[in-house]
């Protein structure tokens, strides 16, 4: 994680996650262009305010994809579902 409990820095949810996911499977949108999406709903007046965290969405996404979402897959597992996906 680009994160921690005890030193929070970077925090993406997994309603924004699975928005990305959305995006990239149905419109083939690349992860860059989603970045400067986020990028510009967060501050569009003051975009030299807002760090660049592009590098930590890849890191977590690819988190997301190879590790969550397997999960989901494992039948006890299946409450995962729906706290993460709604």
């Amino acid at each position: 994680f680009p994160t921690s409990f005890n030193r929070s820095k970077t925090m993406f949810t997994f309603r924004v996650l699975n928005d990305f996911l959305l995006d990239n499977l149905e419109c083939g949108t690349l992860a860059i262009n989603y970045y400067s999406k986020l990028w510009q709903m967060t501050s569009g007046m003051f975009l030299h305010l807002v760090p660049n965290q592009y590098q930590e969405l890849m890191r977590i996404t690819c988190y997301h994809i190879f590790f969550i979402i397997p999960l989901l897959k494992i039948p006890h597992l299946h409450c995962l579902h729906s706290q993460y996906f709604h």
